[in-house]
């Protein structure tokens, strides 16, 4: 297996690379910037997976995302980072990106998901759907006042008593990411659950 490790950081380029080519046996090309992800993925082998941290010289948001993903042909994006949220990876995933590794996450886990990744499989941490998830970004405001658009639509099927694999279905994307938007409109709206989250958004206009 082929990875493209893009990260501006020696030491976490250092660390990762090494692990998955001594003890998981992967064959690993490093880049440091957008650039060199880009010239990478212009070369004749091209990785299975691509590892992409979201902070490095020439990165800006989804449109450095949808750059990669235009030059990726049948390699898999996955995000490597240390700050995000729910929102960005659920768009990040909508567009084409296969998944997200935080950088707290151990190694041995970085190479079962990228095995995941590479099979056809979307890699997200169970933690994102939980209370612990936190990997260094600010919280977004609990008022409801930045939903999304794709949030707007499955907050109200849900509130109409449509289950996850419903909502994906009649929106056409994954249980994943049904879940994950879900996940960020609780946090939105400072809700226990997807029933107290209907009733919040009531309260405040939203629904």
């Amino acid at each position: 297996m082929r990875v493209l490790l893009a990260d501006d950081h020696v030491l976490v380029r250092e660390a990762v690379g090494s692990y998955l080519i001594e003890r998981e046996g992967f064959d690993v090309v490093h880049a440091n910037s957008l650039q060199e992800t880009l010239d990478a993925l212009t070369q004749d082998v091209l990785p299975d997976v691509v590892l992409l941290d979201l902070v490095m010289p020439g990165m800006d948001g989804m449109s450095s995302i949808q750059k990669v993903l235009a030059h990726c042909g049948p390699a898999r994006l996955v995000i490597f980072s240390g700050s995000t949220n729910h929102s960005f990876v659920a768009q990040a995933i909508e567009v084409g990106v296969r998944g997200f590794l935080p950088k707290t996450m151990s190694l041995r886990s970085v190479g079962s998901a990228l095995r995941m990744v590479r099979d056809g499989e979307v890699f997200v941490p169970s933690a994102m759907f939980t209370d612990t998830f936190n990997v260094g970004t600010r919280s977004a405001p609990r008022d409801g006042s930045q939903f999304t658009a794709i949030e707007a639509q499955v907050l109200k099927l849900a509130a109409d008593g449509k289950t996850n694999k419903e909502i994906a279905v009649m929106l056409q994307t994954t249980e994943v990411l049904v879940k994950m938007h879900m996940r960020s409109i609780c946090k939105k709206v400072d809700a226990r659950n997807r029933t107290h989250a209907a009733m919040r958004a009531r309260e405040l206009g939203r629904l």
